[in-house]
């Protein structure tokens, strides 16, 4: 693997593409698919996460079986827009985001997917704007809990996440991705390298990346974020995939929120997304975090 001069990991059959949001803001996106449904990736929330970073593996799965596959750097990561005015300061700055690139895209359906904290934009999105979802795949979140209402005091914490802080360097990068990625033959250089690239740009703009308690906190946006009583609302289908070896906090959200999603499954017309979902239920319970290992 080598990096294009952008920066990225070359991967065959992705492209890296921008658009300018209605806001103004100039969104990066990486993508795959010329036909079939439209599915819009999430990544995570860790210091050097992108589109490319999170889902370079998934794209071109999802797009030689049939679907239209879009990827954005959500604010604060990859190349998403630096400029003080275009920072995500909330969680309702972070919906927007998505809600702006569907629409720049003329995507008025489409199915979303997300992995850590996309997957709490994914679910954010989900309830706010449910006439615009097809159908989710939500993939390994552990602070789904706040906004679900459960008690803080039932949370448990599990050994090994975390790891030091990200100083500059690709040394640094690894560090902070060793405790959490199950399959190290995953840290490779150029993944180093990518993601070290992408921290030090953002370094001023993910320091507003949407999840900071105090500015959450705000009666007008922890009202926005509640999703107790309406996710399980939600009709279309979704799955919910979590690793037994992922290094997260869990509590009776995560069951909750797994029996929502398979009461809401339920009766589904048959799509290449149902279909892979159907296939992975079956291993829904076992360890995701190799397939993830980068997508934080």
């Amino acid at each position: 693997m080598t990096l294009t001069p952008e920066g990225l990991i070359e991967t065959t059959g992705i492209s890296s593409n921008y658009v300018r949001l209605a806001n103004g803001a100039r969104a990066h996106y990486v993508s795959a698919g010329l036909s079939g449904p439209a599915v819009v990736l999430l990544h995570g929330g860790i210091v050097g996460s992108s589109g490319m970073a999170g889902w370079r593996f998934m794209i071109p799965y999802l797009a030689d079986h049939g679907l239209r596959v879009y990827a954005p750097d959500r604010p604060g990561y990859g190349f998403a827009d630096t400029r003080p005015e275009y920072r995500a300061k909330s969680w309702i700055d972070q919906v927007e985001f998505v809600q702006m690139f569907a629409d720049a895209l003329c995507l008025d359906q489409f199915y979303i997917g997300g992995n850590s904290q996309g997957t709490q934009t994914a679910v954010l999105y989900m309830v706010n704007h449910p006439d615009r979802i097809l159908g989710a795949a939500l993939v390994a979140t552990g602070n789904m809990w706040a906004f679900a209402g459960v008690d803080p005091a039932k949370i448990v914490t599990r050994e090994g996440g975390g790891g030091p802080g990200f100083d500059g360097t690709k040394e640094s990068m690894y560090r902070l991705l060793e405790p959490i990625i199950h399959r190290k033959a995953g840290l490779v250089d150029e993944l180093l390298e990518m993601r070290t690239i992408a921290a030090n740009r953002q370094r001023d703009a993910g320091a507003t990346t949407g999840v900071s308690p105090r500015e959450n906190s705000e009666s007008s946006v922890a009202q926005f974020s509640a999703i107790a009583g309406r996710f399980s609302q939600l009709t279309f289908p979704i799955i919910y995939l979590h690793g037994r070896q992922d290094h997260s906090r869990r509590s009776r959200t995560q069951s909750s929120l797994s029996r929502s999603c398979r009461t809401s499954s339920s009766s589904t017309p048959t799509t290449p997304v149902t279909r892979a979902r159907r296939t992975r239920r079956r291993s829904s319970t076992r360890s995701s975090s190799s397939s993830c290992a980068t997508g934080r």
